[in-house]
């Protein structure tokens, strides 16, 4: 598989673990401190995807803070457990478009039925753009998607007059059929 390409089918999915597999027996070494164990196996992890081209979080110890990133996390996540992800959410307080397309972009990746992305507006206007450059910044950022899954936008405004709740909420489903298999019958097989 090319170091450029993601994994669009099975076949090429199975490809990538099995070079991720093979590149773990090669590289990996003995650690016997937690510290030492978790740094040496996201070393690793981060050569792996340097040469897939793919960006890893956390950020390499000593990486310049400017260029530093932080974990992969999300604001809010709930589960159900035996099944998987329900809902994941991220909030931003601010409105600048850089931090807000930062926040939803982690929503992007994510397998999750619901994905909500709630921001706030401070005229009733706000939500019109906002909404439009997240929108464009979705198609330019990712263009996989689980299918079925669905994106909210909920924009907070509250009223400064009578302090009535005005809130926008938009949606978005990933058209598709299901992409849920149930995993009777099947077993981890050793490589």
């Amino acid at each position: 598989m090319p170091d450029d390409s993601f994994p669009t089918s099975p076949e090429t999915s199975r490809a990538l673990a099995f070079e991720l597999i093979d590149f773990l027996k090669e590289k990996i070494e003995n650690t016997t401190q937690r510290r030492e164990w978790s740094n040496r196996n996201f070393d690793l992890l981060r050569q792996f995807s340097d040469k897939k081209s793919a960006v890893s979080l956390p950020s390499a110890p000593g990486t310049p803070s400017s260029d530093r990133k932080a974990l992969f996390l999300w604001d809010f996540v709930a589960y159900i457990d035996g099944k998987g992800l329900l809902i994941v959410a991220e909030s931003e307080h601010e409105s600048d478009i850089r931090g807000l397309q930062h926040d939803f972009e982690k929503l992007l990746y994510v397998r999750s039925p619901v994905k909500l992305f709630m921001c706030r507006m401070e005229t009733e206007e706000d939500h019109i753009g906002t909404l439009d450059d997240l929108f464009e910044y979705m198609r330019s950022v990712c263009s996989i998607y689980s299918a079925g899954e669905v994106f909210i936008v909920y924009f907070v405004w509250w009223s400064l007059e009578d302090r009535q709740n005005r809130d926008r909420a938009y949606w978005l489903q990933i058209d598709s059929t299901s992409a849920d298999h149930p995993l009777s019958g099947k077993s981890f097989v050793r490589r």
